[in-house]
């Protein structure tokens, strides 16, 4: 008995479509897989694709409130324990509304020659005579050390601007 040529056909045309399904569902996996690699779906509508990270509305407002609520409580806690600013007396405050260089005024109140306050800060002392006496301005790197050495902010040694100008 011989069978007609539509009927042959027909596993042919089933197992063909049997290994595109499969060579289908291989692709799929495989581009999962590459997608999954770049982008990682960590739940609770946060996921993170190489430097950025996508957050869903409700976690973000979580976030946003959280950030506040520390913000609160940084705000209670300096109200509740103030920090302690150093007062300088009035003869050291007129010193330096009379132009008398902030550094040089703070060093003395505490007591330090320049060559100690030079060694402690890490400053040739040369160089934290001419800050003093105004021939150098001073660099940025220079006056954070030396406001470490001395205990106050790089505020309180700055030079005021029309002395500095």
């Amino acid at each position: 008995m011989k069978k007609s040529k539509r009927a042959s056909k027909a596993p042919a045309r089933k197992k063909a479509f049997f290994h595109q399904k499969r060579a289908l569902k291989k692709f799929t996996m495989v581009r999962a897989k590459k997608a999954t690699k770049h982008h990682k779906v960590i739940g609770l509508g946060l996921r993170i694709s190489g430097e950025s990270v996508t957050l869903d509305r409700d976690r973000y407002a979580a976030l946003i409130s959280y950030i506040e609520d520390l913000e609160d409580a940084q705000t209670i806690m300096h109200a509740e324990h103030p920090i302690e600013k150093e007062y300088l007396p009035a003869d050291a405050v007129n010193r330096m509304i009379a132009g008398e260089h902030p550094l040089r005024v703070w060093r003395e109140h505490r007591g330090m020659s320049q060559t100690e306050l030079a060694e402690k800060a890490n400053v040739q002392a040369g160089y934290l005579s001419e800050i003093e006496t105004g021939k150098k301005p001073g660099s940025a790197r220079a006056y954070q050390s030396l406001a470490g050495a001395l205990g106050v902010a790089i505020e309180d040694i700055l030079p005021r601007e029309e002395e500095a100008a």
